[in-house]
């Protein structure tokens, strides 16, 4: 599960910290108040922000080529909500498509990939993970 963390703790996802990096407050997405729209750290006051990588932020040593290996070893990739124009992540369904890898894009909008992958699945990826839940249960 996603992380709020405070936008003055340092993790790798958050490697320069708005203030000295001291702030080690972190929590659980779902446990975050509706408002205000930008929830506060209630230990220092900064900003809380997701623990994901921010536009034009550079993703922690090494996270891309793990990556590659794991769609390397895969027998199905499953692509979620994503236009496919933010590199490098981008690239990870070309590695699949490369490799024969069955690909399934679950996404609202199509893509210029679209004609590469095995499935298309146009329904928002809550209902169809709930879906497969069902049908696996």
């Amino acid at each position: 599960m996603r992380r709020a963390v405070c936008a003055d703790h340092r993790t790798p996802l958050n490697p320069e910290p708005i203030a000295q990096g001291d702030c080690q407050f972190a929590c659980a997405i779902c446990d975050l108040p509706a408002e205000p729209l930008v929830p506060l750290c209630p230990r220092c006051g900064q900003p809380l922000r997701t623990e994901t990588v921010m536009f034009q932020q550079n993703l922690p040593d090494g996270v891309m080529t793990q990556a590659r290996d794991l769609v390397a070893g895969a027998d199905l990739l499953i692509v979620v909500g994503t236009t496919l124009l933010v590199q490098p992540a981008s690239e990870l369904p070309a590695e699949a498509f490369r490799r024969g890898i069955p690909t399934v894009m679950v996404n609202l909008d199509g893509t210029p990939c679209d004609a590469n992958f095995t499935c298309l699945v146009r329904q928002p990826a809550g209902e169809m993970f709930a879906e497969v839940g069902r049908l696996l249960a």
